[in-house]
């Protein structure tokens, strides 16, 4: 019986010490900023938070210049899309045809970069440029 008791005893203990020692994942971070086109807000568009190590993105609406979102702590590229319809021009399937109007520079060759800490503050303000 005390052979048993033992046994429990030690793998409980080693238990305990394993449930406190694991590494501790990072939990995503309220970061919030605006987005100005022209000196101007943008009315309406998309903002992604990509991390270089492949894990899930963070996207989030611009509206009236202003975001929010979750994002993991670290580095991230970002990248700026908004979207509008051509007009008079259908896709494939009769869907109405949109094009991207910010500049490649500020997506899919954008150097935007952000610092994302879990002590924030995390307002990241971005001032693009082009036509």
């Amino acid at each position: 019986m005390f052979a048993k008791r033992a046994t429990f005893a030690i793998l409980a203990f080693g238990l305990s010490l394993t449930i406190g020692c694991g590494s501790k994942e990072p939990v995503p971070v309220a970061v919030t900023g605006t987005v100005q086109m022209n000196g101007r807000p943008l009315e309406s568009g998309t903002i992604t938070f990509t991390a270089p190590d492949g894990k899930p993105p963070a996207q989030a609406t611009i509206a009236n210049g202003s975001y929010s979102l979750q994002s993991l702590p670290g580095e991230r590229r970002v990248e700026i899309r908004q979207y509008v319809d051509v007009k008079n021009k259908k896709g494939p399937g009769g869907e109405p045809l949109t094009v991207d109007v910010i500049p490649v520079k500020y997506n899919n060759n954008s150097t935007l970069k952000a610092t994302v800490t879990e002590a924030g503050p995390n307002q990241f303000d971005f001032k693009l440029e082009g036509k």
